[in-house]
């Protein structure tokens, strides 16, 4: 054989040899762009859910979009009321933007949520991917991600929640690349925790997972300064807003609820001393706030309140819904609902420790049971065999989370802790008394991230051993 048909077959022999190592990234890359693909796919088919809030966020959206303010007053008017809202103004920035580029198109809201939904959750994948190292598990955490039970319902409703759980998983990656390199990026992980922020009041917990990476990574004292930094720069937008709210003439710290300044005080502190769970603030918040009292219950207090005198509360609700339709609560009745509030809370332990632990125990387990995010589903995905599959996906998600806080691997286990220290910060901050939002759809955020985390976990976990690119970390490297 001549030397140029030798050169030409080891080429042809190289070049096979080059296509066939570049196949599993060919079948990789089709593989997530089929998921990627079907998740934006599905997001044109599902039909929208809009609440009393979705209404709110796009009132505010459409006066930041042709009033240029922030404003909650009729967007016709032009009158331009200033209000703090409900939430952070971040989220109707990101609407009015969207109008501003598709016009007044709910689906439009739908896609843009989804297509921030699938970046973050791919970064986050693929972060772990540099980890692990394995196509198939990075194609599960992306499918895992993508198709998360607890998020999928509620990404076709125009709320919060959704986009929170963008931050979360922003905010998680950079805590994962930052195990990784073994310094806390501050500037990347600070932008994340303020897109959190500016989304909901609540996403301030953010912080608890940051500082507790920086805490295991560098121990406290090293910690200190690092701290110190992140939360003055999380701390700028916060600020920015009491200015804002100062100069137009507002209280420089909002309230929790909407419009809670013309609710009846003492009713509203009653629900917050003695609500058990959702059910109790639809039962009576919602009816006092529309002025519709006839459907208040009163004989089944046992189920929704605690640490209260439940006879004399039976007996209050069952004069408040006597009430006429549109009649304001008389003061008489809502200082005797205050009294009764401020007798409750005499016993501290049970007011601030208990009834936030039954709080919290009963969200959980709604959650696991039955949660929003499948309920937002037709009624049919809510019983027989697909309950059981969700019930057991919960499980094994939860455990896997457990299970990996014992492992040897050093890098998924801070990540672990990190994640459980979000949720039990999270969850405590929800059920305390002077916030009281119970609904368990408030707890989707912390979703698809603890899925992505629980698969990986429960890998780690059946492999019992650590990875080669990770072994350092077990040795103890990243002490200090």
């Amino acid at each position: 054989m001549r030397s140029s048909d030798k050169g030409l077959a080891s080429a042809y022999r190289a070049g096979a040899a080059a296509e066939k190592q570049l196949l599993p990234v060919y079948l990789l890359a089709l593989t997530i762009g089929l998921c990627v693909a079907a998740r934006v796919i599905f997001a044109g088919f599902l039909s929208i859910i809009k609440t009393g809030d979705s209404r709110l966020f796009l009132r505010l959206a459409d006066n930041i979009r042709i009033n240029f303010c922030y404003s909650a007053s009729a967007v016709e008017t032009h009158s331009c009321e200033p209000t703090w809202a409900q939430q952070p103004p971040g989220y109707p920035i990101i609407l009015s933007l969207t109008r501003m580029v598709a016009g007044e198109s709910d689906r439009a809201i739908i896609w843009m949520q989804t297509v921030l939904f699938v970046l973050a959750a791919l970064y986050l994948c693929w972060v772990l991917y540099t980890w692990h190292r394995k196509p198939i598990l990075l194609i599960v955490t992306i499918a895992v991600a993508l198709f998360s039970p607890f998020s999928f319902g509620w990404s076709r409703a125009i709320t919060t929640e959704f986009l929170s759980a963008v931050a979360v998983l922003l905010v998680f990656s950079e805590i994962a690349r930052s195990i990784q390199v073994r310094e806390i990026r501050i500037l990347s992980i600070c932008i994340s925790v303020i897109c959190g922020m500016l989304a909901r009041w609540d996403m301030i917990c953010l912080l608890v997972p940051v500082l507790l990476s920086a805490v295991l990574l560098y121990g406290l004292r090293n910690t200190l300064r690092r701290g110190m930094l992140i939360i003055a720069i999380c701390a700028l937008p916060y600020v920015g807003l009491m200015a804002r709210a100062i100069a137009v003439g507002l209280p420089p710290i909002p309230t929790v609820l909407g419009g809670e300044a013309t609710l009846p005080a003492g009713i509203i502190r009653f629900i917050r001393v003695a609500a058990l769970d959702e059910r109790a603030i639809q039962n009576l918040l919602w009816p006092i706030g529309f002025r519709d009292y006839q459907d208040i219950p009163y004989s089944t207090l046992d189920e929704y309140w605690a640490g209260i005198d439940l006879v004399r509360a039976a007996a209050l609700l069952r004069e408040l819904g006597q009430l006429p339709s549109g009649q304001t609560v008389p003061s008489s009745l809502d200082n005797e609902f205050l009294s009764l509030a401020s007798s409750g809370s005499k016993d501290w332990f049970g007011t601030y420790v208990e009834v936030p632990l039954l709080r919290a125990k009963r969200m959980w387990l709604r959650w696991l049971k039955d949660s929003s995010s499948w309920v937002a589903f037709p009624s049919r995905g809510r019983s027989g065999l697909i309950r059981y599959a969700f019930f057991a996906y919960s499980l094994v998600v939860l455990g896997g989370l457990l299970a990996v806080t014992f492992s040897r691997d050093y890098f998924l286990r801070i990540l672990a802790i990190a994640a459980l220290s979000f949720v039990l910060a999270r969850t405590a901050f929800l059920v305390s008394v002077p916030i009281t939002a119970l609904e368990v759809r408030y707890l989707d955020p912390f979703f698809p991230m603890i899925d992505v985390i629980a698969i990986c976990s429960l890998w780690c976990v059946a492999k019992s051993r650590t990875l080669p690119g990770t072994r350092r970390f077990a040795d103890g490297e990243l002490s200090g």
